[in-house]
């Protein structure tokens, strides 16, 4: 006995409407990455010539003038520190040389009234 009934039809026969929508993501999602690529490969040329342009000398010399204010101020840092240590030890020396007991003075001052 032959079975009877309707012929059966190829998968592909039955989502056509799918097939083409997943077709429309493919070729969407493909010229979003082609574009971004692009736009990137444009991005890393320009960062190239970033150094040339008169923005690029801008932020050169943005770094220089930042290095040597803060070398400048190195500096003086360093300078008064040194200074306030040669202070403490001649006040401490001072501290010391009236702290030693045969070492003391004494002043004697006189007032007329008259």
């Amino acid at each position: 006995m032959a079975p009877t009934g309707t012929p059966l039809k190829p998968i592909g026969g039955y989502n056509r409407t799918a097939k083409k929508i997943m077709w429309l993501g493919v070729v969407s999602l493909s010229l979003i990455i082609i574009i971004l690529w692009g736009w990137a490969f444009k991005l890393r040329l320009a960062l190239v010539h970033f150094a040339k342009s008169p923005e690029g000398e801008l932020v050169q010399k943005t770094k220089t003038d930042w290095d040597q204010a803060f070398a400048t101020e190195h500096k003086k840092t360093t300078a008064q520190k040194a200074n306030l240590q040669q202070e403490l030890k001649t006040i401490l020396n001072q501290i010391i040389a009236n702290a030693v007991p045969g070492a003391t003075t004494t002043q004697n001052s006189t007032t007329s009234t008259p």
